[in-house]
């Protein structure tokens, strides 16, 4: 935590910025900072941030499925793998084009973010498919704030050689059997690598990507996460995507987006208020 306090209790998430005013004296970067405004997003679990690690650690070995590279927390992140780990992780991510992470949510936090998704309302949304489009609110401002983590994007950048992350930028939704998205590679806004983390509340079948190269048609299949677990894939011209339909009644709750380029997290709060 910081040695000295925060001015600005509202700027670290859009939500709440609207209650308060331009601010004054804030710190010159918010997430090393720690500025946590915790108390405004309701309840989190009065555990250790990272309780879950010894469920996790059974699954932490090298040339398994995913890798644990990074653990999320209610209040911080923190860079779980080992060098032999990391660098099996770049391997994987240069010929694959995608990476599994095991473990990236702490169940404590994992079960934050469905609370705050059951109080939310969704809407219906054409975003290459139909999807069911979170309000934003408590879940997605406390998972955009805590994916800006610079503990997260430093190891996304390591893993990945994708330069410099300005932010994360993403939303929340439910996806059910009717969507159903066309190859696309999502080059828009200096998106430079894709991310989605299960938050459903029960197993589903189906949801996975595929990733086609352009250059030689080449298909990796890449699976659906487990609940908790997510998956990295990267966005460029020579490669397209497409998210296979779930199957089944149950439906998929996923946090999903980028990481961007541009804009720094810092600039886009700060935007939000009218800075």
């Amino acid at each position: 935590m910081p040695t000295t306090a925060c001015h600005v209790p509202c700027l670290c998430y859009g939500h709440f910025a609207k209650k308060m005013g331009p601010p004054t004296t804030p710190c010159d970067n918010l997430l090393t900072e720690r500025c946590w405004i915790l108390g405004g997003l309701g309840a989190v679990p009065a555990r250790s941030p990272f309780a879950g690690d010894a469920l996790h650690a059974s699954r932490r070995r090298l040339g398994s499925p995913s890798v644990e590279l990074v653990r999320i927390g209610a209040t911080a992140a923190r860079l779980v793998a080992s060098r032999d780990e990391v660098e099996e992780a770049r391997q994987r991510y240069a010929r694959d084009h995608f990476l599994a992470l095991g473990g990236l949510l702490d169940p404590g936090l994992l079960t934050t973010v469905r609370a705050h998704v059951e109080e939310a309302s969704f809407h219906a949304l054409e975003a290459c498919g139909t999807e069911q489009r979170l309000d934003n609110g408590r879940a997605f401002d406390l998972m955009e704030f805590l994916l800006n983590d610079r503990t997260v994007t430093a190891a996304i950048e390591d893993v990945t050689a994708c330069g410099p992350i300005g932010c994360y930028q993403g939303r929340i939704y439910r996806m059910g059997s009717e969507h159903v998205a066309e190859w696309h590679n999502d080059v828009v806004d200096t998106r430079l690598v894709a991310l989605t983390i299960n938050v459903s509340d029960a197993p589903y079948q189906g949801g996975g990507v595929a990733i086609r190269e352009v250059g030689t048609g080449r298909i990796v299949d890449v699976p659906a996460p487990a609940i908790g677990d997510g998956v990295i894939f990267r966005i460029g011209d020579d490669l397209t995507h497409r998210n296979a339909p779930i199957v089944g009644p149950v439906e998929k709750t996923a946090v999903a987006g980028w990481f961007r380029r541009e804009p720094r997290f810092k600039d886009l709060l700060f935007s939000r208020i009218g800075r």
